[in-house]
């Protein structure tokens, strides 16, 4: 089970680390033109929005159960575990979201990250 959460935090990095350096290689290659950029609308209700609740939900509970009954945790520190590490992706995915052109930092999408660890974890310790 530990080479699995590794393989995955890995692969979380690498994505991260792909993503912004193709956010870089975009806007080098605008050259110095000014544009108006058009930044995407935040709204509250979205696909989006269901994609960091599912997510979150999904990437919480799996990682109390695995936390909890892998390594012989107790409940309450398992908890703690899977909240700040699935909150810490979601806020890492919101800053590389900071360096694409066309985004930016959305707390909305914080907020519905955690409201699923809430329900995933909700659902994983019963």
């Amino acid at each position: 089970m530990r080479k699995i959460i590794l393989v995955f935090l890995i692969l979380f990095t690498f994505w991260n680390i792909a993503d912004i350096s193709f956010a870089l290689d975009r806007n080098k290659s605008h050259g110095i033109e000014k544009k108006v950029k058009k930044v995407k609308e935040d709204k509250w209700l979205g696909w989006d929005k269901a994609g960091h609740f599912l997510i979150s939900a999904f990437l919480a509970g799996f990682s109390y159960s695995i936390y909890y009954k892998s390594f012989d945790n107790d409940k309450k520190s398992s908890i703690y575990f899977a909240s700040v590490f699935t909150l810490s992706l979601g806020a890492g995915k919101e800053i590389s979201d900071m360096k694409k052109p066309k985004d930016r930092f959305s707390y909305k999408d914080l907020v519905f990250d955690v409201l699923g660890i809430s329900a995933g974890l909700f659902i994983a310790s019963r």
